[in-house]
């Protein structure tokens, strides 16, 4: 990363230039930034750092390869949690009227953006590949601005143009090739690790995937929460495992369940009678 691009943090949240505005900032000794909005849309390409953003009241860490949108009037602050640790990040803003003139000239500028307004899915990951080409995009432009070159404003937006349709295509053409596998993917680690701690943030960590991204698409393609996902393939372990003879007590801890109680709960809420009650219908169903 070439730190002589950066600079220090700008406090200042309005624009000045009239279409957009690029920072590289690689800060130490961060603090946290108060609530607020602005009329413009922000890009925030993050690189590293021990932080978390706030939006909407809903807070999101961030990992490397990160990119958050915020549209205008969006409410967010930033929550830094380790002040010691280098904290870098691109920001990018764009105003309004730039952005209606990129609609006007294609929605596949802008089309993650009306996904952020519609859906409000604010953050986005890309794999170390896809973020560092974006990465080396906007170091280019930085360079662009600050130079006094020929053609540099119709290269600046051209580079800008270029810098989100690229990041449209990525984010777009991922979820149309492996929406399904991805999901696959999300089911097959489940299935392999019901043994293990399989917190949100555990799964997103293990396969690269932003904890929201995994959340809604699990959500939304199966129609129930990954908590609830996991405790319907645990149950069904541990009643094919006390059918086998296993004990249920031994099973079901090791397969998650704290407690006998919050298990017997879970498998009578799961399957309308308790686990003795089950075994004894299941005996009946056997050929003799």
């Amino acid at each position: 990363m070439k730190r002589t691009l950066a600079e220090s943090f700008n406090t200042r949240q309005y624009m000045i230039a009239q279409d957009y505005e690029l920072f590289y900032y690689s800060d130490n000794q961060m603090k946290d930034i108060a609530s607020h909005s602005h009329q413009y849309y922000e890009f925030y390409f993050f690189i590293e750092g021990d932080v978390a953003m706030q939006i909407e009241e809903k807070d999101y860490p961030l990992k490397h390869g990160d990119i958050i949108i915020i549209p205008p009037n969006t409410f967010h602050k930033l929550k830094c949690n380790n002040p010691n640790k280098s904290y870098q990040r691109f920001v990018l803003w764009i105003s309004k009227d730039y952005y209606t003139h990129l609609k006007e000239q294609s929605s596949s500028y802008i089309e993650i953006v009306n996904e952020v307004v519609e859906k409000s899915v604010y953050i986005y990951h890309l794999d170390h590949i896809e973020f560092n080409a974006l990465q080396f995009k906007l170091l280019n432009l930085i360079e662009e601005i600050a130079l006094s070159r020929y053609g540099r404003k119709e290269m600046i937006e051209l580079s800008i143009n270029t810098l989100l349709l690229e990041l449209n295509r990525r984010i777009v053409d991922r979820r149309k090739h492996t929406s399904s596998d991805r999901l696959s993917l999300i089911i097959d680690f489940i299935d392999k690790n019901l043994d293990s701690n399989l917190t949100l943030d555990e799964i997103s960590k293990e396969i690269y995937l932003s904890k929201y991204y995994i959340a809604h698409i699990f959500k939304e393609e199966l129609g129930i929460s990954i908590h609830q996902y996991v405790i319907k393939r645990r149950l069904g372990i541990c009643r094919d495992a006390y059918l086998c003879g296993k004990s249920i007590t031994d099973v079901a801890e090791s397969y998650g369940f704290k407690d006998y109680s919050s298990f017997f709960r879970a498998f009578k809420k799961e399957y309308g009678m308790t686990p003795t009650e089950y075994k004894k219908q299941y005996k009946t169903t056997l050929p003799s």
